[in-house]
């Protein structure tokens, strides 16, 4: 497993799981159901977006030199809560509603139907999320377009154009745009030190990622900006 596919699921259990647990815990003594959904929507959506933004600050200050953008991580963290607060509430609404038609000598009995529930909801959270994230990454394949038409220059024949000890310049011209994100919406950014192992050559370089629809090409400089590795990232090879 990648870092990046390490970083995303950590964004899941931190920025999304532990925000909607809270607020199930925290909605426990509300009983009617139609104010537990909406406390339950609500309040995962806000925590987990509050939860997103500390993510992505907290992996932009501890990884050297990460790409990333916490704004995204906000929204994708509000989406993502709501998405498993919807479910997660709609079940806790179906709780309550069961329990006001059942008798009140059946209360005693209701232990083992709560610990039950407790395990959906943690199912339901998984489910929900991976669905989620599913339909985040198929809406992104197939409506990204680019920001600028000059960035279809960053394809995979040109990326093999490119040759360790090119300058910055150079690589540039081959791609034909400078670094940056050229997907409109915007998706996912690439996070942490990248793909490219970072050698004594590369001490004191940078980074400069390229990412357009369903792809995305990283280059290593070092010292003297010129080309220490390269790696491409495509999306459709991988499935």
């Amino acid at each position: 497993m990648d870092q990046s596919a390490v970083e995303f699921l950590g964004f899941l259990a931190l920025a999304v799981v532990l925000p909607v647990v809270v607020v199930l815990l925290l909605a426990r003594p509300i009983r009617t159901p139609l104010a537990a959904l909406v406390f339950v929507l609500g309040g995962s959506a806000a925590l987990a977006a509050v939860a997103g933004g500390l993510y992505g600050v907290g992996l932009k200050l501890a990884l050297p030199r990460p790409e990333i953008s916490w704004w995204v991580l906000w929204i994708l963290g509000g989406a993502f809560g709501g998405i498993a607060g919807l479910g997660c509430g709609a079940l806790r609404a179906v709780e309550l509603v069961r329990r006001r038609g059942k008798a009140p000598d059946a209360e005693a009995g209701a232990a083992p139907d709560r610990l039950q529930l407790r395990w959906v909801v943690l199912v339901a959270v998984v489910v929900l999320n991976v669905a989620g994230m599913e339909a985040v990454v198929w809406v992104d394949q197939h409506t990204q377009t680019l920001t600028d038409q000059r960035a279809a220059g960053v394809n995979a024949d040109n990326f093999q154009r490119i040759q360790v000890g090119m300058s910055a310049e150079e690589v540039n011209g081959i791609f034909g745009v400078p670094p940056g994100d050229y997907r409109r919406p915007p998706g996912f950014l690439m996070v942490g030190p990248g793909h490219i192992p970072w050698n004594e050559a590369a001490r004191g370089g940078r980074l400069a990622i390229w990412s357009v629809p369903r792809c995305h090409a990283e280059v290593l400089y070092d010292r003297n900006d010129c080309v220490a590795g390269k790696y491409w990232h495509d999306e459709e090879a991988k499935q």
